[in-house]
């Protein structure tokens, strides 16, 4: 009866170990996918920030070229400036949130491994339990 209860009880630690993994895949997969979000994110940002530099040089030049007064021209060129430091200060943030969400990645990775290693040990302890309470049924 004791080593029902027992192995019952080892179930039981497995299959939480085994919950406990599938619950880090799926964290790991889900900041994954963020990741690859954010990833994509920062290259349309990055797009756009070219493109807007390039206008920004298309500006330059009919500055450069028109016989209108500049003021109008020298606005806008000012509202594209703008435009184009917010961009990169998006760009900027985004970086660092992808830099954190792939420290947090590698600490889950390392967690889900440090559990690996530990259901790993228990498995090994209960069968090494299991062969003692063999042993010591065919001695009785």
């Amino acid at each position: 009866m004791k080593s029902h209860l027992f192995l019952l009880y080892q179930c039981y630690l497995n299959l939480s170990w085994v919950f406990i993994s599938v619950q880090l895949a799926r964290r790991v997969f889900q900041l994954e996918r963020v990741n690859s979000g954010l990833r994509d994110e920062v290259r349309w940002e990055e797009e756009k920030v070219s493109r807007f530099q390039e206008e920004l040089e298309q500006c330059r030049e009919l500055i450069h070229c028109s016989q209108q007064p500049g003021s109008y021209l020298l606005d806008r060129l000012k509202e594209l400036q703008q435009k184009l430091h917010h961009n990169h200060d998006i760009i900027n943030k985004m970086e660092e949130e992808i830099t954190t969400l792939k420290q947090e990645n590698s600490g889950l990775k390392d967690t889900k491994n440090k559990m690996s290693v530990d259901l790993e040990k228990l498995l090994s302890h209960r069968e090494v339990s299991g062969r003692v309470m063999m042993a010591s049924h065919v001695h009785n």
